[in-house]
């Protein structure tokens, strides 16, 4: 089911599931993560549950520039796997249900992950003008398919995400790009992530709607 129209990444609330069949596979993307082989097996597996909420935010002392605030709440809930498969996720402390609440304030901050470990983390609504200014940074995989919409104007938005990691070097360092948005009525998003060594890999994430 689509997003219903009239939507936008500023309003938009609801459960969404992967689209197998229009995302691309993360295995490059985990594998530059450091993830273990056996866990990326196991999420090729997985039934994936995303809860989103997308609100104002109104914090104690207004911004200087008075922007607008938004506040975005994910619950990922991972199924399907029966006990064998879950023993391994949960050696390593990675939760089978969890829920994340940020503030899309452009403010980096720190958290650790399991697997993973430290990362800092930037989180922001920008627009698709904003986009078409920082395109050449960005680079056309990130950027060219919000330019290229005509049903998306300058003015309407998108979440970037910059992911860092901490204390790492060479190929353990690595950092990601993201941009999440909704494209034909999907819940979509564009990652690329490149290592310390230079090795890169990208993926398109799709989530079809359930209500």
């Amino acid at each position: 089911m689509a997003i219903p129209q009239g939507r936008t990444i500023k309003t938009l609330k609801g459960q969404f599931v992967p689209n197998k069949e229009l995302s691309d596979s993360q295995d490059e993307i985990m594998a530059l993560q450091g993830v273990p082989y056996a866990l990326r097996q196991i999420q090729k597996i997985a039934k994936i549950k995303l809860g989103f909420s997308m609100d104002r935010y109104y914090p104690e002392k207004a911004p200087v520039d008075n922007q607008e605030l938004y506040q975005m709440s994910m619950t990922s809930e991972i199924s399907g796997l029966g006990i064998m498969s879950t023993a391994p996720l949960r050696a390593l402390g990675v939760k089978t249900k969890n829920t994340e609440t940020h503030v899309l304030d452009g403010v980096e901050f720190t958290k650790d992950e399991p697997v993973v470990g430290s990362l800092t983390i930037r989180m922001r609504l920008c627009t698709v003008a904003d986009l078409a200014r920082e395109r050449a940074e960005l680079g056309d995989f990130l950027a060219a398919d919000w330019l290229a919409r005509t049903d998306l104007g300058p003015d309407d938005h998108v979440v970037r995400w910059s992911v860092r990691t901490n204390g790492k070097s060479g190929k353990d360092a690595w950092r990601s790009e993201q941009v999440w948005g909704i494209l034909d009525g999907r819940y979509t998003g564009k990652i690329q992530m490149t290592n310390g060594l230079g090795d890169s890999a990208s993926a398109t994430l799709v989530y079809d709607y359930l209500g």
